[in-house]
């Protein structure tokens, strides 16, 4: 609908609303002025323009530098620090203390070279001119933001400048046409990439800081994962643009329908509750109803009902849940996601059960149904921690065999069954080589549908990773080695989600490092895994930490005797995760210690990133005790 259309409409319904004695003599009637609004409400629905809103700003941009080979940024916001970009990866690789400022004796003291470019200082206007200082003539002449290109950079080689100013958001541009390509957003505790289609990338807290503000309703730019996640955003446009991981979805900022309207209603009963989630068109259809509890996904198993009706003309969605309660509060999400994959407000209610947990009645919904929770971990009632590694280094079919897997899966459990003082005890089970089938590692998930709900649970992979189709495939032992032959022998990342929904912790948290068979990983089809990784935790409502990469040999590490996915994390619970000094480690402690320092060991080791994907959607929760 044409903004002026819009106006128009608007001030005719401003008029109808407040009839003139003309008006009321022709006769006009209150059920006009209603299928007025509504027509306008109809039209609106179709095409609500959102706009960024950003909280947690890191502060306007005081500086910006550009190492002389394009390939690193300096960006200097207001909060005193510098943050520091490796622009080929896509990603923040450091972040200093802005001691010396962004001149030549505070970048040579993060490692910049002396010929680095220092950021020219523009006007406070509203128009962006760039000269060459040879020649005199105007390189660059286009329109933006009042004060949004106090400073800028240039990047000849590529033909990108790079802006920052009083808004706090580093724009790219393409120098050629001034087309703006990337925006990234420092947040006082990460960052946040958008580009012109509104795909984006970040960390997990700069991502929570970011909203899409349309027709009243705040979505978080994260509601937009499914269509619009798109792993190293940033690199695609500093270079040459190398394709993305989906097709360019509908601009965001050109227009969007509303997504689903959701509210949650809860019962509780003896040990359990009867949840009802109501979903109400906007104007975008309703794909997809799911309900979360602390986070994590409820099972299909646990639906009791639905029914879809129309409520004053708006197409409306029922459905109800029966759900066993954990120890203390039970935190419910409901989400409703439109056609095009948006989800709308998240809806949460908050339910509070005792300490004796009574298992919840059989739903009627088809299905297996769930078994019954063991009785509580023993130990002045601390949780039990359970622990599924699998690890494989000898494929049935040897061309495929790697040199870590064992090793690795082995020090994973070895390192988290040291905890101390955290749980009542500490149950693992191993899987390796010839035992790491796919009937053995479904079986082994399977099991821990009766463990109780307050328990913790670590699943840990190592092995090859592959996508077939629109689906990422862990690989057992036992898989057969042809596109048809890993979508029956492999495990899904949809299998994946369904065995992790359905097992009994509350808390959980899978860690995955896959290779590619074929020995190299191009930069698309590292994104292609993280993407599809993300969205198996996102999905799954658990702590996801994943990396994909390369076959790597013995002799690639030799002086870290592991993976470096693994060697990370190793080093993480073994205390370096542990950013409150606290002696405890938490999932976010983890994700977040192991996301900054992989890539930026594998530069060191082997001049190549290897970038991880973490994501978080449930409550933060301890995995270990370091001494």
């Amino acid at each position: 609908m044409p903004i002026v259309n819009s106006i128009r409409a608007l001030a005719a319904l401003i008029a109808l609303a407040a009839p003139s004695a003309a008006f009321a003599q022709a006769g006009l009637v209150r059920s006009d002025t209603g299928a007025a609004v509504g027509a306008i409400q109809g039209e609106i629905r179709e095409a609500v323009r959102p706009q960024l809103q950003i909280s947690n700003s890191a502060g306007a941009i005081t500086g910006l530098a550009l190492s002389a080979d394009g390939s690193t940024l300096a960006i200097m916001p207001s909060d005193n620090s510098i943050r520091v970009w490796d622009l080929p990866n896509g990603l923040q690789q450091a972040r200093y203390d802005a001691v010396n400022g962004l001149n030549p004796a505070g970048l040579a003291a993060i490692g910049f070279a002396s010929d680095a470019q220092l950021a020219t200082v523009g006007n406070a206007g509203s128009q962006l001119t760039i000269v060459d200082p040879q020649s005199g003539r105007v390189v660059l002449d286009v329109p933006v933001a009042p004060g949004s290109a106090r400073y800028f950079v240039i990047d000849r080689a590529y033909h990108r400048v790079i802006t920052g100013g009083n808004d706090g958001i580093v724009r790219v541009r393409n120098l050629d046409t001034g087309e703006l390509l990337v925006q990234i957003i420092s947040t006082l505790s990460g960052w946040t990439a958008v580009d012109a289609q509104g795909r984006f990338d970040g960390t997990i807290s700069g991502v929570d800081d970011v909203k899409w503000l349309a027709s009243q309703l705040k979505l978080p730019i994260d509601n937009f994962s499914q269509p619009y996640y798109e792993p190293g955003l940033v690199a695609r446009y500093i270079r040459a643009p190398s394709g993305f991981v989906a097709p360019a979805p509908t601009p965001v900022f050109g227009g969007i329908v509303l997504p689903p309207k959701v509210t949650v209603l809860a019962q509780p009963g003896a040990g359990s509750a009867d949840v009802t989630i109501v979903a109400q068109d906007q104007g975008g259809g309703i794909a997809s109803i799911s309900l979360f509890q602390n986070g994590k996904l409820v099972p299909p198993t646990r639906q009791t009902g639905e029914r879809k009706e129309a409520q004053n003309g708006i197409a409306t969605t029922i459905r109800t849940y029966r759900v066993p309660l954990a120890v203390g509060v039970n935190h419910f999400e409901a989400v409703a996601a439109s056609l095009k994959q948006v989800e709308g407000e998240h809806a949460t209610i908050d339910v509070s059960a005792g300490p004796a947990v009574v298992t919840a009645p059989a739903p009627t919904a088809p299905g297996p149904t769930p078994p019954a929770p063991a009785a509580p971990a023993p130990a002045a009632g601390l949780p039990t921690l359970h622990i599924l590694t699998v690890g494989i280094n000898k494929y049935r079919d040897s061309r495929l065999n790697l040199d870590y897997g064992v090793s690795d899966a082995t020090a994973i459990l070895q390192s988290l069954q040291a905890s101390q003082g955290v749980f009542g005890k500490v149950v693992a089970k191993k899987l390796t080589d010839q035992a790491a089938t796919r009937s053995a590692i479904i079986k082994a998930l399977t099991d821990y549908q009766n463990a109780p709900t307050n328990d913790v649970l670590v699943v840990y992979l190592a092995g090859h990773g592959e996508i077939v189709g629109d689906d990422w495939y862990f690989l057992p032992h036992d898989f057969v080695f042809t596109p048809e032959g890993i979508k029956s022998t492999g495990i899904s990342a949809t299998t994946w989600r369904d065995l992790l929904s359905r097992v009994g912790p509350q808390r959980v948290m899978i860690l995955i490092d896959s290779c590619k068979s074929g020995g190299s990983v191009d930069t698309l089809a590292t994104a292609i895994d993280r993407k599809l990784l993300r969205s198996l935790g996102r999905d799954a409502g658990v702590a996801i930490l994943a990396g994909a990469r390369r076959d790597q040999s013995a002799e690639e590490f030799p002086q870290l005797h592991h993976g470096a996915f693994t060697y990370v994390l190793l080093q993480g619970v073994s205390g370096k995760a542990d950013a409150q000094h606290n002696g405890q480690i938490t999932t976010n402690e983890l994700l977040t210690y192991s996301t900054s320092e992989l890539p930026l060991l594998t530069k060191k080791l082997i001049n190549q990133m290897q970038v991880p994907v973490a994501y978080s959607r449930g409550e933060d929760f301890l995995v270990h005790h370091s001494n």
